[in-house]
């Protein structure tokens, strides 16, 4: 069994001191995204996983390269010239509160088409996995993941989808239209009450989402 994915994979910076980043002297760098997340957690337990994304020609792209290479993943790590790898900054304000902060606007993983996504990985996959934070960074990504997940249900591969709702990307009203022909593409539907909610219509945002914040140079696409 080989599980495909797709989406974008950030450098991750986490405070090692609890307070306001104002105050803090050392920095945690690691990756994060969800659907690489996904795919850590897959190739854990054996099974085989193929993820796919943009990442800026740069050190932050060098290091989500070699974490997911050393994982055991099958990566098709795009390099992107024109773009940087995107950012998320964690600021831990307390023991048990934290601040997100998102710089990906512009991003290489914005910049994801669907020609990044090889045919025969598609064909030959067993799963294809997507999430709601794909199609929320621009057209073109919202475009591949429609398009990757028509594509898998004509060749009849199961299709799973995670909505996952990110605030800090769309609003209710902009995101349910999509969520709603995903899941009609989807054969499993990973979703909370919230975002249930926004699928159905009744556009209640979720309030279970970590706090986040943007600024001018940190606003999502």
């Amino acid at each position: 069994m080989t599980v495909l994915t797709f989406g974008e994979t950030m450098a991750l910076t986490r405070a090692v001191d609890t307070g306001p980043l104002a105050h803090t002297s050392t920095l945690h760098v690691g990756i994060g995204g969800a659907e690489s997340n996904f795919a850590i957690a897959l190739r854990r337990l054996g099974v085989d996983v193929t993820w796919i994304g943009r990442v800026g020609q740069d050190s932050l792209g060098d290091l989500i390269e070699r974490e997911l290479r050393a994982e055991g993943i099958t990566a098709d790590v795009i390099r992107d010239l024109d773009a940087p790898t995107g950012l998320m900054v964690k600021e831990r304000r307390t023991a048990t509160a934290t601040r997100v902060w998102y710089y990906r606007t512009g991003s290489a993983g914005s910049r994801l088409t669907m020609s990044d996504i090889a045919d025969d990985r598609l064909e030959s996959a067993s799963l294809l996995h997507v999430t709601g934070i794909t199609p929320a960074l621009s057209d073109t990504t919202r475009k591949t993941t429609l398009h990757c997940a028509e594509r898998a249900r004509a060749l009849g591969i199961p299709v799973s989808f995670d909505l996952n709702y990110r605030r800090a990307l769309w609003s209710p009203d902009d995101a349910a239209p999509v969520f709603r022909e995903l899941i009609a593409l989807s054969d499993i539907v990973f979703a909370g009450e919230d975002e249930a909610a926004i699928a159905v219509g009744d556009g209640t945002p979720p309030n279970s989402s970590p706090v986040s914040a943007t600024s001018d140079h940190a606003r999502a696409s």
